[in-house]
Formats: C-alpha cells, structure tokens, sequence
C-alpha cells in the first residue's frame, strides 16, 4: 500500500508525469498568543521550511510569510531508457536497421557483433547499436536519438547516459541538445578498449518551462569510426515544490478593570471597558461597553474586538455608612443653649469648625454640621440653629385726621403672630374712627406691644358737575364756592369759579379747617369734520374715479342721500356731501364732465417674404401718436419680424393697438456655374436649404442630385410660401484605358519594359518621366497616370527582381578529428544539392574530402568547392563527477604522450590537486588538436557542533544543547534525533552530527546545583507598637532584602511587603510576605458637660 502512494505520487516508474507544484492553503490570520499549523501535502519524503524545520507541518504564532518545500527525487522521465521494450518510446534521424555496415544506421539489440563484424561490445540488456561516420553526416544524421518529456518549471536535472566504443577507430563526438540549443560540454567517448563509460550533465528548466525535446546529436563523422554503443538514458531531479503562505496576527485588544474596589455604601463605580470596534459581554451578559456597580460582588467582561477576544474582572465590596441625627432644626431665644451629639461606636468626628468631639455645645445662632467616619466611610448630617429677637413694634405718634382719611397701623414683624384691642390677629388694623389702638405682637415665640390714638375732623363740600362734551369755540363756568374755605385750581388760580375755553380736566381743592376736599370735572371740545372732494375735474369715457370724504367715527349723507365715505363717479354732472363728526357738520361739492377715446385699427397679423414692406397706419383727427421704436408720426413702416405697437391721444385719452408681422426668409439655391467631369468621377449637386422642399427636372425631391451622365439639370426649393430655382449644365467625358500587364518576378540583373502608349495621351510615371515607356531594373511597384482630354487612368505592376544566391564555402582547411566543421551555404528561401546529393543548407564534413554544393533560388543559381584535411584529436577522461568531504583531496590526471596542457586555473601540468568545490576543466593539445574534459567536485561541509565548555547551573535553570547545522540530522546518547537537548539532570551529553556523508561530534558535562529552600512565612497583620521577626536563615547561604541589608533576619516595624534572595553556591531563591499594622482606634467623649 505504501509502495503504492508513493509510487502515486513520485512517479517512480519510468516516464511517469512529475508532480510539480503544492498548495499550502490560504492565508491565515489568528489571535495574538494562539498558533496555527501550516502543513504540507503527504507523502514526500523530505520537507524544508522557512523556518528551517524538515518536518511535514510547522506550527507558528508569529506574522510573518512562511514558504515550504516538498522535496523528492523524480522518476526517470525518459521512456526505454534501457531500450528494454527495443526501438520504440524515442525518435531518431538515423535509420534502423539490423545490417549496420551502412553508415547513418542504428539497431537495438543485447551484442554488436552479430550487426557488424567490425564491432564488437555487448551490454547489460538491449542497448543502442549506432554506426556514424561521414555516410551518417553527408545524409543529414545528427541527432541519433530524441524523446518529448514533460518536466517541472524552474527544477535541475540530472541528464546521463552510458556509452561506448564498438570499433576501433575513431570515437565518436556526442552532445546533449535540448529544445535545440546545446546543454552541457561536447564528450567524445573511450577508446575502444576501454569500455562503458557514463556521461552525466545538469540541466535546468526555465521559468514556466513544462516540456522539453530532449536529443543526443551525433558531432562527428568524420572519417572512419565514430560508432558507438548507446544505453541507460535517464533524466531525473531533486524536485523542490515550493509554496507559502502569509500569517496575520491579530493583537488581542486590551482590558483592564483595574484593582479590586472597597467602596462606601450607596457610591457607584464605573467599570469601563471600552477598545476601539469593540463588543462586550458582562457577566450579567449585558453588553454596554462600561458596567455602573452599585452593589457587591464580582464583576467580569470578555471584549471582541477584530475576532479576538480578551477577559478581565474585579472584585468589589462595599462598607455600610454610620447612621448619625443631629434632630431638626431649632429656634431659640437669645440666652438659649443646647448640646448636639453625634455618638457613634467605633466612629470618628469633624465637626465644622474641625473639632473632632462626638458633642458640640451651640450658644449662637448658625448651621452645624458633622462627619461621623467608621471603617473610612463617612455620613455628614446638620441642622440650623436660630436665635430669634423679641420683635419691635411701633404704631407711631398720636393722630389727628380729616374725616374719611384711613390709617392703616402696621405691626408686621417677620414669622410674627398679631392681637389687636379687638382681639384681631391681622399684622395690620385699618383706622377709620376716632379711639385708642393697641397690638401684641409675638415673633419666635417672644411678645412685644404698641399704642395709638386717633381724632377725626370733617370735610368740605364741593361738586364742579358731571365730564361734558362742546364744540369748538363754546365756553363752560366752573363754581366751587364754600363758605370759609380757601381754592386751588389746577393752575393755582384761587378764586372760587374758572372760566374754561378749551377741552381739558380742570379741578380744585377747597380747604376748610386744614381738611381739604378735591372735585375735578373733564371738558372735551370736538372738532368740526374737514371735508374736501378737491377741484373740478373732466375724465376719459369709460374711465372712473372715486371721490372720498372718509375721517375716522364720521356720518356722511351724499346728494342721491347715499351714507359712505366715499362715492364712485363714472358720468358728467355735480356731486355733493354732508359729514357729521361727534355733532359738528360740514360740506363740500365738486363739477365732473366726461370726454370720448380715440378709436385705432392696425388690422391682424401679417406673414410676407423677405424683402417686402408694409406700412402700418394708425391716423386720428386730432391725435398725438408713440410708436414701439418711440417714433411719432401718424404711420410706419414695417421691413423686419416683430410686433409692432402706437398709442394714439386725443384730449389726453390714449387708445393702445398692436399687430405681430413675419418675414419668411427666402431659400437660397446655387448649384454653381456649368461643369465638364471624366467618366466614372462622382458628381453630386446640392440644393440644401434647411426645412425646405425640393422639386428636380425629373421630379425628384431629395436635397441632391447625383450625375452620370451629360445634361440640363435645374432644381426648384420651396420654403414656407417662398421659392427659388437654379439650371446647370453638366459635361461627361470618357476615361482612357492602359494596361501594364500583370506582376512579374525575374532574376536580378534582367530588364523589364513597361509600355503605356495610348494615342492622343499624356504619361506620368511615379518616378515622375513622361514617356509612354519605363525600362524597370529594380523590385519595385511602378505605375503610369494616362491622361487623354483632362481625364485620367492609372495603372500599376510589380516587378520582383529575385536575388541570385551567393555561396561561399571558404578557402580549403585543415581540422582536428572530433572538431566540427559546418560548411553553410545557407541562403535564404534556397535550396541545396552537395557531391553526395544531400539537400540541407550545411554539410557536416567528418572526414578528409573535396566538398561542393550547388545553391538555387529560384530560377537562379550559383556553386562553390573546397577541400577539407582532418588531424586526429587527443583522448583525455577526468573520470565521472565526485563527492568528498572538505579536507579530502581529489588528484585529477589527464596524462596523454606528446600532449600539452591547460587546466581551468591557467596551471599546465598534466595533473591537478582539487581541494574545493567547483568544475575542473583541461584543455589536452596534441598536433595542434585540442580535447577538453571536465569534472565536478563537490567538497560536501563538515558540520559544525559546540555544545560549549563544561556547565554548572541551578537546579530548574532551563539549559538546552543546540548541535543544530541546516539540513543535518543528529543523534544524541540517548538515541533521540533532534536538533536540541534539553538538560534537567547531572551528567554527561554527547551528540554526533550528521551532513550528508560527513559528521562531528562534541561531549559536555553538565552539573547542576539544588537551590536554597526559604519560607518567610503566611501574610500577617499586627497591632502598632508590635515586631516581627523575618528569619530567612539558611546554611551556607548569603542574603539580600528589600531594603538592601544582608542579615539572615530582618525586623519589621511598619506595614509593608518584605522580601529576600537567598543565595548558595550561586543559586538563588526568593520568598516574600506582606506585614499590616492596624491603627489603634482614637477615643475621646470630650470634656465634662452641664446640659
């Protein structure tokens, strides 16, 4: 089952589809303190992550972008690589054939003997039988065997194949070629004798790249040999899947309640919770973002806030306040003492003057207030003490007063109570009669009297009459005569009558025996009414007027014995009124005569054409005349749009008349002057006149009219009820006809002529001559305009000149074997005949010859020859890549007789010492001829690991052993394999640290040491006065406490957290205890008191 999945997955049989991407999921975001755990797809059977752990998942609590890889080895993507299943699964230029004595022929098969008896060799299985050679090359065979795989973007391939020499002769020369660019170093193969060898190159795939045509093309063949054996092709890769994934943190959002509260009964606090997009949840499940708490009890909220979600909570206890009554409030008299106490158990006092005493003794008036606090909860009461005088009254000195004049005796004393001599209890007593008064008067319970007496004597007489109303210019006498009295009137007159002559209030007072009587009599003079209906007047017919005799409470009586203010006047004759006003009358007559209106007449409204005139009459006998342009003659005359208006006068009546004339525009027609056109040229005639109707010779009724052919054409055009015509006259000639012939292609170097000639004609080319013939030499378009009569045709041909190949093969050359020579005679859109008949644009030379080529294009051609001498090249073979450790050396030895040599660094001995990493390359010369090989070294690191010097710690130190080297793996005494040891007892660690094939290893002794033992003992609270005795002693050890001195023991005195470190042998533990002193409670009844 196993087997399976991976199989599944891996793709480890042969040619099977690689896996090329993984998905890690979507981007993830959580609440701070909580992680989350990315994890790759199952089944791969290594993993690396970002964080550099190698494990299916990682779990992670941090933001930040996290990628991981899934890493395996692919399957071989090369189907048949063996050539197990023969020829099929692969391509190739080459022909298959068992008889392989033909050069450019292959075969599969377990020997290759049997195939030609010059080869010998045999693999394990079937393998690629390949004879190449010049034959091969001159047919065109290069690539000897291709094959489609389906590869991951981005990923290094390891390409190989093994092969070898079957005859011998020549090696043959091979080169991986992907997607047709060349990969990799040429290789040319062992000699004959000297068996498989195995050539492997890397290769890496682009970005986007999922497919590749993979080739092993054949780079000699020339001369005799070149064949080789073929077998074991494979493309496999470390494949690294890499994705990520992006991790958000949300922070938690913050709530803080604060302490723990003891409060006072009957305060309030508020709980407030709030955080920005916050909601909330108390432990009562409201949901506000402040809680108001009023009574004890525990108190929690869980805030969310970005989905995440934070707690909180406080415990809150509340004391009772002390009761305490001073009683009510209290009036007294002066002199009156009284005690006030606030005694309660446990309690103390301030009172407001700042005595602390639960009594306070009260000899003034005033507010006394008190704070009783018990348990650090207060309650203030108070109360008001009033001293309240005897009250003062005083009824004033004895009266004598005239008779009917009232005296009001007034008591009043604020809060009194009142008894008068008649038992009545009013603070006042009104006084109308002689007689002695007396009141009792009690104010906050305290009583004081008065007294009074009272005489009257009597009044004059005097009566000036009843309010009277006169007209202007009537007189009134006013008498206020009284025997033995004395007079003031109004205006210090003092004789006892006054004569009035306007309106007024006149009074006296008369004084008899020091008493004085008043009397005041109203006299109102009314005017006489104004009336006034103004001049004689005439008004126009038709025309009224109102005449208006209006005043305010005014009576009117027209001549018809109409009664309103006013009266509305229409016809000739003599109107008149009476107007009475308070009982005045008044009188008043005005003369109206009536003239006629001018009649006028300027007829209806008028629509004439532009151009035209109308005049507009408006005359009356005896008129004046204002026109709407303010002219002021009788008449006027009409040439443009528009209302025109006059108002006529006569005797200053005016008459107003208007009338509205239009002038329609008149259309506008030109088809333009008489016309001669060449055939086939559009000519289209245009009578447009907007909102107009049209009327052609043939009756057509468009705006246009298009032409084709000789004639008379005229058009009518209608606008409203204006109309206008025009006639042209139009001409057609017929167009020449020309004809160059159609397009043609010659050679480069011929001559084409282009003949026009039409009788009667004008010529112009596009290179501007004006002959009836061009002599045309070069590619190119020509054309010719044909004019006959003004009329012109235009034709035009091209002419390609198609170039003649040119083929240069290069003057005769010497090569070295194995070197490869192209020879190109590549031209474009050419073909090809070499010596051998082949076809291509290149011929690959392989062997000493004379070499030509014939190159057609077209119809055209042209030939080369040259003659090619081939050296032998010098074999060198550095052996297949490697891996050692570093410190290792590798001795690389190209050795060959009769050679020189050129290594990569510029050194030239036939050997190289390799101690680094890299690519070792050497260039062999023999003869002037050059081979190259190269070789990759891989010095893989030893790991690093310091678990550090030997340690001592404290016991429950946390120590961890790190041996962690990226990509290595560990084993730990105890077996276990990770990266880090975690130490928790004495003893001994060791780890040995594997990378790759290299390893190290490093031991440590860990000691740990036990830590001090202090207990200082429960929390305590105590009374002031008393000590505590913190001993923290402990053999061996030295300490330090709060307050930085060294003892074992510490006294504490005062309320406070004492702590200590103790330390042995470097460790050190801490212990803490919190000591309350409570006050002793304060006690004072006061001083002795007398209540």
């Amino acid at each position: 089952m196993l087997v399976a999945l991976l199989g599944a997955v891996f793709a480890l049989s042969g040619s099977a589809q690689p896996v090329c991407s993984i998905n890690l999921g979507a981007d993830v975001t959580i609440c701070a303190g909580e992680s989350t755990t990315i994890t790759a797809p199952a089944g791969y059977p290594n993993y690396l992550w970002s964080t550099g752990a190698t494990s299916q998942s990682i779990t992670v609590s941090t933001a930040g972008t996290y990628w991981g890889e899934a890493i395996y080895t692919s399957a071989n993507l090369v189907t048949n690589g063996d050539f197990s299943a023969g020829n099929t699964g692969f391509t190739s230029q080459w022909t298959y054939n068992s008889n392989l004595q033909g050069e450019g022929t292959y075969f599969v098969d377990n020997a290759s003997t049997p195939h030609h008896p010059q080869f010998s060799g045999t693999g394990n299985g079937n393998f690629m039988i390949v004879n190449a050679g010049w034959g091969s090359v001159s047919q065109g065979f290069w690539d000897v065997w291709c094959q489609n795989i389906t590869v991951c973007p981005g990923q290094t391939y390891a390409l190989s194949y093994r092969a070898r020499t079957l005859s011998n002769a020549t090696p043959a020369r091979l080169q991986w070629y992907v997607d047709g660019v060349p990969t990799g170093s040429e290789v040319t193969l062992p000699a004959f004798n000297n068996g498989w060898t195995t050539v492997n190159q890397l290769w890496t795939t682009g970005v986007g790249q999922t497919s590749a045509n993979v080739c092993i093309r054949v780079m000699s063949g020339d001369g005799v040999g070149n064949d080789f054996g073929l077998d074991d092709i494979s493309i496999s890769g470390t494949i690294h899947l890499r994705d990520q994934v992006q991790v958000n943190v949300t922070p938690l959002p913050v709530v803080n309640l604060g302490p723990d509260q003891t409060l006072c009964q009957g305060d309030q606090y508020l709980l407030n919770a709030f955080v920005p997009g916050g909601s909330y949840v108390w432990q009562n499940n409201s949901t506000a973002s402040s809680f108001n708490v009023t009574t004890a009890g525990n108190y929690s909220v869980t805030v969310t806030a970005n989905g995440c979600s934070n707690s909180d909570n406080i415990a809150v206890a509340y004391n009772p306040n002390p009761v305490v009554d001073l009683g009510g409030d209290q009036s007294l008299c002066a002199g009156d003492q009284v005690v006030l106490d606030a005694t309660t158990p446990g309690a103390t006092y301030v009172w407001q003057n700042g005595s602390t005493a639960p009594t306070f003794n009260v000899s003034g008036p005033g507010t006394y207030d008190v704070d009783v606090t018990v348990n650090g909860c207060t309650t203030n009461d108070a109360v008001t003490v009033n001293y309240n005088p005897l009250p003062t009254v005083d009824l004033g000195p004895d009266q004598v007063l005239c008779e009917g004049t009232p005296l009001l005796l007034d008591a009043t004393v604020t809060g009194g109570s009142y008894v008068w001599q008649d038992n009545s209890t009013s603070p006042t007593f009104n006084i109308t009669t002689a007689g002695n008064y007396g009141v009792i008067v009690t104010a906050n319970g305290c009583s004081n009297s008065g007294n009074i007496t009272v005489a009257y004597n009597p009044n004059p007489v005097v009566d000036l009459g009843s309010d009277q109303t006169v007209c202007a210019g009537d007189q009134v006498l006013l008498d206020a005569t009284t025997p033995g009295a004395s007079y003031t009137w109004q205006d210090g007159s003092t004789a006892p009558t006054f004569d009035v002559s306007g309106p007024g209030t006149y009074d006296v007072d008369v004084t008899v025996n020091g008493c004085t009587t008043n009397d005041a009599v109203t006299l109102n003079y009314n005017p006489l009414p104004i009336v006034d209906l103004g001049p004689d007047l005439a008004i126009c017919a038709g025309e009224l007027i109102t005449l208006d005799a209006s005043q305010t409470g005014a009576t009117y009586v027209w001549q018809d014995g109409s009664i309103n203010g006013t009266f509305d006047v229409t016809n000739a004759g003599t109107y008149s009124v009476q107007v009475t006003l308070n009982g005045c009358i008044a009188n008043d007559a005005i003369n109206v005569t009536v003239d006629p209106m001018p009649v006028i007449d300027l007829g209806p409204d008028l629509m004439f054409c532009n151009g035209d005139q109308v005049l507009l009459d408006a005359t009356t006998p005896g008129a004046s005349y204002l026109w709407q342009d303010g002219s002021t003659a009788a008449t006027l005359l009409a040439t443009t749009t528009g209302t025109y208006d006059v108002d006529v006068t006569v005797n200053g009546c005016t008459t107003n008349d208007a009338v509205t004339i239009t002038f329609n525009p008149v259309p506008t027609v030109d088809l333009g002057p008489d016309i001669t056109v060449c055939q086939g040229t559009p000519l289209q005639l245009d009578a447009s006149n907007p909102g107009s109707t049209y009327l052609w010779q043939d009756g057509s009724s468009s705006a246009t009219f298009d032409v084709t052919a000789s004639g008379t054409y005229s058009v009518d055009v209608f606008l409203g009820t204006c109309a206008a015509s025009d006639v042209i006259n139009v001409m057609v000639q017929p167009a020449p006809v020309v004809d160059l012939g159609p397009d043609q292609a010659v050679c480069t170097g011929d001559q084409v002529l282009l003949d026009a000639t039409t009788p009667g004609t004008s010529y112009l080319w596009q290179d501007g001559s004006t002959a009836a013939t061009l002599l045309a030499t070069t590619t190119g378009t020509y054309d010719v305009d044909v004019t006959v009569n003004g009329c012109t045709t235009n034709d035009a041909v091209t002419i390609t000149f198609n170039p003649v190949p040119t083929v240069d093969l290069g003057p005769d050359i010497t090569v070295c074997q194995g070197a490869p020579l192209q020879l190109d005679a590549s031209n474009p859109g050419s073909t090809y005949l070499w010596q051998d008949g082949s076809s291509s644009a290149t011929f690959d030379v392989t062997a000493s010859g004379t070499y030509s080529v014939d190159v057609f294009l077209g119809t055209c051609a042209a030939s080369d020859v040259i003659n090619v001498t081939v050296q032998p090249a010098p074999v060198v073979d550095l052996g297949p890549d490697q891996a050692v450790c570093t410190g290792d050396q590798v001795l690389l030895d190209a050795t060959t007789p009769g050679a020189s040599f050129l290594w990569q660094d510029g050194s030239t001995a036939a050997t190289l010492l390799a101690t680094t990493t890299g690519t070792y390359d050497v260039d062999v010369t023999v003869n002037g001829c050059t081979t190259n090989d190269a070789v990759t070294i891989t010095f893989n690191p030893v790991p690093t690991v310091d678990l550090g010097p030997d340690i001592t710690v404290c016991q429950g130190t946390p120590l961890q052993l790190d041996a962690s080297n990226p990509g290595s793996t560990y084993l730990w005494q105890d077996g276990s394999s990770s990266a880090t040891f975690d130490v928790t007892a004495s003893g001994t660690y060791s780890v040995d640290v594997f990378l790759g094939t290299c390893a190290a290893s490093d031991v440590i002794n860990v000691t740990v040491q036990p830590a001090p033992v202090v207990d200082l003992g429960p929390d305590l609270t105590v009374c002031p006065g008393d000590q505590v005795l913190l001993d923290a002693t402990t053999p061996g050890a030295s300490f330090l406490w709060q307050d930085g001195s060294t003892a074992a023991t510490l006294l504490a005195t005062t309320t406070g957290t004492y702590d200590v470190d103790v330390t042995v042998n470097g460790c050190t533990t801490n212990d803490a205890v919190t000591i309350t002193f409570n006050p002793v409670p304060t006690v004072d009844l006061g001083p002795d008191i007398t209540v």
